[in-house]
């Protein structure tokens, strides 16, 4: 499998998190890289059951590499 998108469920989770983090405190939201590292990473750990950057490197075909990821 390849990650070059989150899953729709995780995309749901992240727009519901920064919604939350809104009402919590307005003006707080997460910024748009957070949101692409926080879906490239629990879409890597949902895809290969683990969290290891090797992994995930092959998983997107070099588009990410180890150092740029850990």
């Amino acid at each position: 499998m390849l990650m070059n998108a989150p899953a729709t469920f995780i995309q749901s989770y992240i727009d519901d998190l920064n919604d939350a983090l809104n009402q919590l405190k307005p003006g707080a939201a997460l910024t748009r890289i957070q949101a692409a590292w926080l879906g490239t990473c629990l879409t890597g750990i949902l895809l290969m059951n683990s969290v290891c950057w090797a992994k995930f490197e092959r998983a997107c075909l070099g588009d990410c590499k180890v150092a740029a990821l850990s």
